[in-house]
Formats: C-alpha cells, structure tokens, sequence
C-alpha cells in the first residue's frame, strides 16, 4: 500500500501547509517551526499582569493595598487598578486604563486613557490623557511624558503630571530613577517636584518584585515606599 501526500505551502514560508499554524506569513519574514512569524505571534499571543502591592505614604501616614490586572495584545494594554486604604478603610482609586503603542522615527509612543470611577473618597468620574516617548540606545531607554487630568467636580481645575525617567536592565535586574514635576488640583500655579527611583528584580521569568521610591525634594517629611509582587503570563 502505497500513501502518496500532496505537498502544499500556499505562503511559501517552507511549512507545509498541514502543520503550518499562522497561514498567509509575509514572504520576507521568518518563521517558527510551526510557520509562525513574530510579527504574527504578536497578533495572535495575549499577555496576562497581576500585581499584589503595598504602598505608604509619609505625610498622612496612608497605608494602602493594592492590585493590579492587565491583559496586553500586540500593542494595546487594559488594565484595572485597584487601592484599598487601610487607615480608615475606605476605597481610594478604582481606575481602569487603556494604552496604545507605536513607533515613528526611532521614537516609541505610548498614548493612553484613564478613567478614575467614583469611590467613597471621589464623588465623580475623573479623567486622563498622557502621552509618553521613548528613545532607547543600547542597554539604556529615556523616556519624557505629560499626563493631563481633568477632574469631575466643577470646582476643581485641571492638573498637569510631567515626568522624565531612564531606564535599564541588567540581567535579572531593572532600574529606573526618574524625576516629575506635578501641580495641584487647588492651585495650579504650585509645583512640587519629586525624585524617585523604581527598582525590579525578576524571579523567574513570571514572577518579580519591585519597590519604588519617590520623595519630594523641597520636603524631605513628603516621600512615598511601594512594595509589589508582580506577575505576567
């Protein structure tokens, strides 16, 4: 007995198309074993965050729990935040995010949206735009960005959030100091500035810890320690 198969490879990748599991790859790109290109295991492939944290704010004594879900897919990103505030214990921030990347000129922008529902401590819905860029050489990355808020209630003004950080990776360890100016919501014409520094150290290729530490340089008695176990799959 004789079993005779046709061989068919309808976008020439050199998978036969009975094993090939990404039809239609481009013709310049390379592929996997299963005929899969990266552009198109991007596409196809969605990413899991989940984060644990705790955060502590000196100059009202806040304590906070708080976590974090994120599904990714290629180039945008949803995510809910979630802060408990366990002084008092009262909900503090429920926000859900949506960001959106793209390249232009060796430049990388991230764009995105958020939206701040009403909780205990917030009466209305407030809202966010920001807008990040992104130039990387070699092992290090600089980023500039502004986040713009504007806030529910009538009374309150806008507020402004420019921030500049540079980042790195070296082996299982990520550093990133960074600086922001930001106004307040009562009186936008005051800025306070803050450094800050978020360090990240990878486990395993799911699971990291991070901590980030942020102070205000003009009040040394005004800084923020968050403490987070995070995850991705």
């Amino acid at each position: 007995m004789v079993l005779i198969f046709a061989y068919q490879d309808s976008d020439l990748d050199g998978v036969p198309d009975y094993l090939d599991k990404c039809p239609n790859t481009n013709i310049l790109e390379q592929v996997d074993i299963n005929g899969c290109s990266k552009s198109q295991l991007n596409k196809k492939s969605l990413k899991y965050y989940f984060s644990l944290g705790y955060e502590y704010d000196n100059i009202d004594a806040s304590k906070y729990a708080e976590t974090y879900l994120a599904v990714k897919k290629g180039k945008n990103k949803l995510s809910l935040y979630f802060s408990y505030l366990l002084n008092n214990k009262k909900t503090s921030d429920l926000i859900l995010s949506l960001y959106h990347k793209f390249n232009l000129n060796k430049l990388y922008y991230k764009l995105g949206l958020k939206v701040y529902f009403p909780t205990d401590l917030n009466d209305k819905t407030d809202f966010a735009a920001k807008l990040k860029v992104s130039y990387y050489y070699k092992n290090f990355g600089f980023s500039l960005s502004e986040k713009h808020k504007f806030y529910g209630e009538n009374y309150y003004k806008d507020t402004d959030t420019i921030s500049f950080s540079i980042d790195s990776m070296f082996n299982r360890f990520y550093i990133s100091p960074y600086f922001y100016v930001e106004n307040s919501k009562y009186n936008t014409s005051l800025w306070d500035k803050y450094l800050g520094v978020l360090l990240s150290y990878d486990i395993n290729k799911h699971i990291s810890f991070t901590t980030d530490l942020s102070e205000n340089i003009e009040d040394n008695k005004d800084y923020t320690t968050i403490f987070s176990i995070d995850s991705k799959f």
